[in-house]
């Protein structure tokens, strides 16, 4: 699939979740459909990461393509990151159907991710 064509699509996920979010009828409903949606993000989030995790390379030296994001956009997502690490680190807020021992291994791995996007926003 394109890069073009995948950003594309994630964008029309998380439009697809905005809008969901504004359903009014039915919580449960807003709450399954919007948790479905994140997951699909998720999904194809980790589709990207495999791309470089199977080169091997890095940014300078990476077979994937390279996209450029504004500093602020990652520092933002950074910011969100830490929330939801902070958020999964009591333990007391964690996904439907995860293991609350869990919690400070998926903390863990949003801080990571939050480490990661400072790093880049920084320019590095």
């Amino acid at each position: 699939m394109p890069v073009p064509v995948l950003g594309r699509c994630i964008a029309g996920l998380a439009e697809a979740i905005v809008l969901r979010l504004a359903e009014r009828d039915d919580l449960g409903h807003v709450r399954t459909t919007t948790a479905q949606l994140a997951q699909a993000l998720s999904a194809l989030g980790q589709v990207i990461a495999d791309c470089q995790a199977s080169t091997g390379g890095t940014v300078t030296g990476t077979a994937c393509p390279v996209v450029l994001a504004p500093p602020a956009l990652l520092n933002r997502a950074a910011r969100y990151l830490e929330a939801a690490a902070a958020l999964a680190g009591t333990g007391e807020v964690v996904p439907d159907g995860s293991d609350p021992a869990h919690a400070t291994q998926l903390a863990g791995t949003f801080e990571a991710d939050a480490m990661a996007a400072r790093y880049y926003a920084d320019g590095a």
